[in-house]
Order: C-alpha cells, then sequence, then structure tokens
C-alpha cells in the first residue's frame, strides 16, 4: 500500500503568527510523468468541497511545502499522472492546533 505523509513545519516568524508551514511528502508511484498536489479545508472523509492546486511536480518529486492557517483541518490529495491518465489519490489530513506547536496528524491509505 502506498501511503502519503503530511509533516508539519512549525517557523513561526512575526508577521506570519497564525500560519503554518507543511510538508507534503508521498511514496512514488512508479510510473508517473507528473504529480498533482491538492488541498481541501476539512477532512478527508468530507464531501469533496473545491480542491485548491497546491503544485505540479515532476516525475520523482516526492515531496512539497505549503503554508496553511492554523485552527484548521485539511485534506491533501496526491495523483499521480502517466501519459495523460490520473490515477487514485494517496490521501493525509492534518489538524493544526490553536497554537502552533499542538498539532494531530493521521495518514490515511489507499
Amino acid at each position: 500500500m502506498k501511503k502519503l505523509l503530511a509533516a508539519l513545519l512549525l517557523m513561526a516568524t512575526p508577521a506570519l503568527a497564525y500560519e503554518v508551514d507543511v510538508l507534503v511528502q508521498w511514496t512514488d508511484a512508479g510510473k508517473e510523468d507528473e504529480y498533482r498536489v491538492q488541498r481541501e479545508r476539512g477532512p478527508c472523509a468530507a464531501p469533496l468541497s473545491t480542491p485548491v492546486s497546491v503544485a505540479t511536480v515532476g516525475a520523482n518529486v516526492l515531496e512539497v511545502m505549503d503554508t496553511v492557517q492554523d485552527n484548521e483541518t485539511y485534506c491533501y490529495r496526491v495523483y499521480a499522472v502517466y501519459r495523460g491518465q490520473v490515477g487514485a489519490p494517496q490521501k493525509a489530513e492534518i489538524t493544526v492546533g490553536p497554537v502552533l506547536n499542538d498539532f494531530t496528524v493521521t495518514v490515511t491509505e489507499q
């Protein structure tokens, strides 16, 4: 099974006191031309909202950085694309607490 890992990197700066940097990493699909990374507000089990495109990266790139607001839950989905075909997503859910060092990361398997 492939896993998507989302790790919180806590980088507080005075101007961005309510933002948290998130490092999203995933397992190599093996055959891909690119990966598409999307973020949604809310848990992964909730009905799909409007996703935000975080990044599109080339083959064998296995991580991206994102910046989110604290005190929110986010669902990340990473799609491998091979010859124009989009695969099933790898998913990870992150809840960022109201204090920068208070968070929970839940990783789900595909």
